[in-house]
């Protein structure tokens, strides 16, 4: 099956998950305060995760958050280095060491937030 995008990342996101609706089961939530802290934040991963759909909710302008799911001895995700995300960006994380891997930092000043809903 081809997924076609709409040209928002919503629509592609809610391809996503249509496909895989009889697949997936949530099985947890989290709400993440993203800040400063030294190598990011991680998550809180239920043993049997294998996918995560997050929203970014921040009162940042611009690039709120950075994140990568790289493990350790890779890339160390910095307020200069990773994956850029603004405020009510919707993004999916697959795997369940991806899910373990996954660190985020505060890009700005700001309150920043993650809601992370899990699913396997």
């Amino acid at each position: 099956m081809q997924i076609e995008l709409v040209g928002t990342e919503r629509s592609y996101l809610s391809s996503l998950l249509t496909l895989n609706k009889a697949n997936l089961i949530a099985i947890g939530f989290q709400s993440l305060t993203v800040d400063s802290t030294a190598a990011g934040v991680s998550l809180t991963v239920p043993d049997n995760a294998k996918y995560a759909l997050i929203v970014t909710e921040s009162t940042a302008t611009g690039t709120a958050v950075r994140y990568l799911e790289c493990g350790p001895g890779a890339a160390t995700v910095t307020s200069a280095v990773g994956i850029p995300r603004s405020n009510l960006d919707a993004f999916d994380i697959q795997g369940y060491q991806n899910l373990i891997n996954f660190r985020a930092i505060q890009a700005q000043s700001g309150t920043h937030q993650l809601s992370v809903q899990y699913y396997k």
